[in-house]
């Protein structure tokens, strides 16, 4: 969009990471924990229940298995 033409007219390169979103959008205290060994790499975000317990609420594997 426009924020992404003006930040290559400014001289910004490419990232070399692509985005997509696969899951949420979650509202309320949440903590993520992002796992990663290798080429694995796996996100759980977890929100709070109403007595302050920690709780798994998505779970997403970011990378296929080889």
């Amino acid at each position: 969009g426009a924020a992404w033409a003006l930040a290559r007219s400014a001289g910004v390169r490419n990232p070399g990471v692509r985005w997509r979103k696969l899951a949420g959008p979650y509202f309320g205290n949440a903590v993520a924990t992002l796992v990663h060994q290798g080429r694995d790499a796996e996100v759980t975000i977890e929100g709070t229940t109403s007595d302050g317990h920690l709780r798994p609420v998505m779970r997403q594997r970011l990378t296929d298995a080889a």
